[in-house]
């Protein structure tokens, strides 16, 4: 709940990690700053599927199997972030409240 969502920013904040989201074009629930979230088209989102990146390492969250996949291997990991800083850079700014 909202306790868990605190802790989870109290905890990034602490550990100095910053967060980039690819989030479907439309959507405005936003709990970051605005500048850390850009806008895909519908027809490149994939709900119910999540890819995190750090450092050598992709996560991939299935949300409805309840399922994390981990990969740990630099050259994925890079292809990954390649991967998404090209999508980052095609995205959309979504338009301040």
């Amino acid at each position: 709940g909202r306790q868990d969502l605190l802790a989870y920013l109290d905890a990034l904040e602490k550990l100095r990690v910053k967060e980039r989201l690819l989030i479907c074009e439309g959507d405005n629930f936003f709990v970051l700053p605005q500048e850390c979230y850009r806008w895909i088209d519908r027809a490149a989102f994939q709900a119910g599927v999540m890819t995190c990146i750090y450092a050598d390492k992709v996560a991939i969250k299935i949300w409805q199997q309840d399922t994390i996949i981990l990969i740990q291997n630099n050259d994925i990991a890079i292809a990954e972030r390649d991967r998404f800083n090209f999508l980052w850079n095609q995205a959309k700014l979504p338009p301040q409240k």
